[in-house]
């Protein structure tokens, strides 16, 4: 997922995220760089990519917004994620707790 800076440069991060009919449902730190920059413009790319961020295909034109902590979506975006990646999710959710930072999930639609 690349969002962009207020200059409009682009920062691309790998993620770890779930489909959910036409959106992308996924999970982070909500002081992240990125939810920042998706707080300031809602504009993505997205685009498939290794676990260590290179590309391996073309990307797509898309739409963020970070999830309300309230809002429903929440419990259905968790069990979708633990259900797609079960123990290793697990893992990267303790490590994200252990850090004692708030967490939030994120929505990415097709533009």
């Amino acid at each position: 997922m690349t969002t962009f800076r207020r200059s409009g440069v682009g920062v691309a991060t790998p993620l770890w995220f779930v489909r959910d009919g036409d959106r992308l449902l996924l999970r982070t730190i909500a002081e992240s760089g990125k939810v920042k920059r998706l707080r300031n413009d809602a504009r993505v790319r997205l685009a498939a990519c290794t676990w260590e961020g290179e590309l391996t295909g073309s990307s797509i034109e898309a739409t963020g917004r970070v999830i309300e902590p309230d809002d429903p979506v929440t419990d259905h975006a968790d069990r979708l994620l633990d259900h797609k990646y079960g123990e290793e999710r697990a893992k990267m959710t303790r490590m994200m707790e252990e850090q004692a930072q708030p967490l939030v999930f994120l929505e990415l639609t097709a533009r």
